[in-house]
């Protein structure tokens, strides 16, 4: 679980793999998005998780097809 505050981001201990809570954090992002597409926060926390993501070797061709497929969405 990833938590966001005035004081910048805050990572929880999950039994959950990063991978895993990685891809829930897109997911919940992506839902935000799509009610709200200029959400600066929904937007920042996006672009921390999939650089958190590039980190632990996330296929990243696969993280931008998903990408263009959300902006695709929601324009």
């Amino acid at each position: 679980m990833t938590v966001l505050d005035a004081n910048g981001r805050k990572l929880i201990v999950s039994k959950k793999t990063q991978a895993s809570m990685f891809t829930d954090e897109l997911r919940l992002s992506a839902l935000v998005l799509s009610y709200s597409p200029k959400s600066e926060q929904a937007w920042s926390h996006r672009r921390w998780v999939i650089k958190n993501m590039a980190k632990n070797r996330t296929t990243l061709q696969e993280i931008l097809r998903e990408e263009s497929d959300l902006v695709e969405k929601i324009a």
